[in-house]
């Protein structure tokens, strides 16, 4: 995973496997398992919003920003 994508995609693959942890770890534990359900739910809404917003920003905004993903601001000077 790359931090020069937006920040929806590294939260998307966060919570992908968190859910996917969780859900495995639910198999001895019945509220774990409802934990990962839930962080399953917030998957797929994050899902969701990442595809309308790049849907709405390609068709609608021509290649600009009209939903915000979320972008890093990471400065090279930083870096030592």
């Amino acid at each position: 995973l790359t931090f020069k994508l937006n920040k929806t995609i590294c939260m998307l693959f966060f919570l992908l496997g968190t859910t996917c942890m969780l859900l495995s770890f639910g198999v001895r534990n019945k509220n774990v398992d409802m934990v990962g359900g839930y962080f399953g739910i917030a998957t797929s809404v994050n899902a969701f919003w990442l595809a309308y917003a790049e849907l709405v920003n390609d068709v609608l905004g021509g290649g600009r920003q009209i939903i915000p993903l979320g972008k890093w601001n990471f400065n090279r000077q930083d870096r030592i």
